[in-house]
């Protein structure tokens, strides 16, 4: 997403390098601040805190809230009903 937003905001005339290399030169300090805690460590909590910034960032990029109250249900569901999904 953060691609797509950076080429829309300068029509697709720059590179943000291999793997993303220069996104940060791209964004605002709030958008990669919020960029870097979509990445989690193995603790179960951080890594749905972890998801829930990546939708907050995605959100606030590409304006779409429906995606945000789905996986919330699924953080709530019993772990057992986690695994069939």
């Amino acid at each position: 997403m953060l691609n797509w937003w950076i080429g829309q905001h300068h029509h697709f005339q720059l590179s943000t390098g291999k793997m993303g290399k220069y996104l940060k030169t791209y964004v605002s300090a709030n958008y990669w601040a919020l960029y870097v805690k979509t990445y989690a460590d193995a603790d179960y909590a951080n890594m749905w805190n972890a998801l829930f910034t990546a939708c907050t960032l995605f959100r606030s990029m590409a304006k779409d809230a429906h995606m945000s109250a789905y996986l919330k249900q699924i953080c709530m569901l019993s772990p057992d009903a986690k695994t069939i999904l």
